[in-house]
This record gives C-alpha cells, sequence and structure tokens, in this order.
C-alpha cells in the first residue's frame, strides 16, 4: 500500500529534485508561463492600438472643426 501512494503522489510532493518527471513537470510550467506572456503581450497590444486610434481620431476630429470642416462624429 505504501509503494502505490508514493507511485500516486504528484512530482511537487516527491523529494527527488532531479527525476525526469519533476523535470518535465518544471518544463511544462515554464511553458505554460511564456506561453501566457505572449497571450498578455497580445491583449496589451490590442489595446495600445485602440488608444492610438482612438487619440489620432480625436486628433483628425479636432482639426478638422479648428480648420472650418465638420466631421459627423458615429455617435448620435
Amino acid at each position: 500500500m505504501l509503494a502505490l501512494t508514493e507511485l500516486l503522489a504528484c512530482p511537487t510532493c516527491r523529494v527527488d529534485a532531479g527525476s525526469a518527471i519533476n523535470q518535465a513537470t518544471n518544463g511544462a510550467i515554464f511553458v505554460m508561463l511564456g506561453v501566457m506572456a505572449v497571450v498578455f503581450a497580445g491583449f496589451l497590444a490590442v489595446v495600445v492600438g485602440f488608444v492610438r486610434k482612438q487619440r489620432a481620431l480625436s486628433q483628425f476630429q479636432l482639426s478638422g472643426v479648428v480648420s472650418g470642416v465638420s466631421i459627423p462624429s458615429s455617435t448620435p
């Protein structure tokens, strides 16, 4: 019974830090962290793009109003 519980233990509960299972678990954690970092960077890039486009549109609308050209807004 003792051998069965040791086989079913998670890799973080084992004491052998150099085993292949622990190395694979650590590698998987770093891969998942890398994927999450790429996804979050993509979200951040989308938000930054939206902010830049909104600022450019605001500047364009303001420059049209100053020069006397009326640009209708998209919202009523």
